[in-house]
């Protein structure tokens, strides 16, 4: 049917029964949403509306089987939780927004430090979202930890840097921060963000540094008893020499430590 003969039709009936207004006429007040004009409107894809939804409680799992156009939603509920969404940050957008490294974004998302936006949805299977609420709040947090202005000549180092520089890890730092443990926190006013704090790493080491090895390294063992390396660590594997494990200080893996002692057990072989 063309377009002449459906705009005839309508007036007919518009003009000839009492209900034909109420079909032909636009709709200016919706009630309800669907998912697929829920994600019209919004500019979001179906199926991450579907997941929007269920993340807030609006539909369940019994509507997986139900096609998008006749999922019925409340308009209210659909448009406070589709207008949340809209201000979300995926995982990319959220670490610029900080200007934080990779790996220190890593820490601070595997850690806890800042929480997904969307509760469950891991199991959703959605993206990490991310509120801007929260990644205020925590650049606010670190913030108050500052302990003096930044001036031309300090010798402080970035996240990274710093982490080099005292051999430790990320967590290690951010702990010390929030704990208000840290003498010198400063901002460098170059930057912004994550990447504008600067720390002492020689304050951080000092609270981070682990004690030294009760006992010596392979090498350093095999030159104690003035044997060959391959032919000690042979000795050791086949249990002739004890050993036992330690945390490395530097390297803050586990490593096998012989004790001094092993001089005295190679000479009674």
């Amino acid at each position: 049917m063309g377009t002449l003969p459906r705009t005839l039709v309508k007036w007919e009936i518009v003009s000839g029964y009492l209900w034909g207004h109420y079909i032909f006429t636009p709709v200016t007040d919706r009630r309800f949403h669907t998912i697929k004009s829920a994600s019209k409107q919004y500019g979001f894809h179906p199926v991450t509306t579907r997941k929007f939804a269920e993340a807030a409680g609006l539909i369940d799992q019994t509507a997986n089987s139900i096609s998008d156009w006749r999922v019925v939603m409340p308009v209210e509920d659909v448009d406070r939780v589709m207008s949340e969404a809209r201000g979300y940050l995926t995982d990319g957008e959220a670490r610029a927004y900080l200007n934080a490294e990779r790996t220190l974004w890593s820490t601070i998302t595997r850690r806890g430090y800042v929480k997904r936006a969307i509760e469950g949805s891991r199991e959703l299977r959605l993206g990490p979202m991310f509120s801007k609420f929260d990644l205020d709040d925590l650049l606010s947090r670190m913030q108050a930890h500052v302990t003096s202005n930044f001036e031309d000549g300090d010798h402080l180092s970035s996240f990274s840097e710093t982490a080099h520089r005292a051999s430790c890890k990320f967590s290690e730092i951010l702990d010390l921060l929030f704990a208000g443990k840290l003498t010198t926190v400063k901002l460098d006013p170059s930057t912004s963000g994550i990447s504008a704090f600067r720390l002492d790493p020689t304050e951080v080491a000092s609270h981070t540094t682990l004690p030294p090895m009760p006992g010596l390294s392979a090498v350093e063992a095999a030159r104690y008893v003035v044997l060959n390396i391959k032919v000690f660590t042979r000795l050791a594997n086949c249990g002739v020499i004890g050993s036992e494990q330690a945390i490395n200080p530097v390297k803050r893996c586990r490593q096998r430590v012989f004790s001094r002692n092993a001089r005295r057990i190679f000479r009674k072989l």
